[in-house]
């Protein structure tokens, strides 16, 4: 039943070999191949056939996560110029 997981199996699945990559001390591109392989297995996820539980699972999980994104962007672009702001306003008080 772990094939129908999705997107969340994936990602859990993408950090337990993270962490034993991290505990075997393995060089840096250790981590890119593990990344780059969940990558993959997301984007092949989609060729499956359209009633494969796990390519629907992570078709509704990507769905969520652009609708996720489509609310945050707004939200932390103003709270990236509320600091920008802010940064240049105590800027120009500590010139003074």
């Amino acid at each position: 039943m772990i094939y129908a997981g999705g997107i969340w199996t994936v990602c859990v699945i993408l950090a337990l070999a993270c962490g034993y990559a991290w505990v075997f001390r393995s060089p840096r591109w250790v981590y890119y191949f593990i990344c780059g392989l969940a990558l993959a297995v997301i984007i092949a996820s989609q060729s499956l056939l359209a009633e494969h539980p796990f390519g629907k699972s992570v078709r509704e999980d990507l769905v969520f996560l652009m609708w996720l994104g489509v609310i945050a962007f707004p939200v932390l672009s103003y709270a990236m110029l509320v600091r920008w702001a802010g940064r240049k306003a105590k800027e120009r008080h500590d010139a003074r």
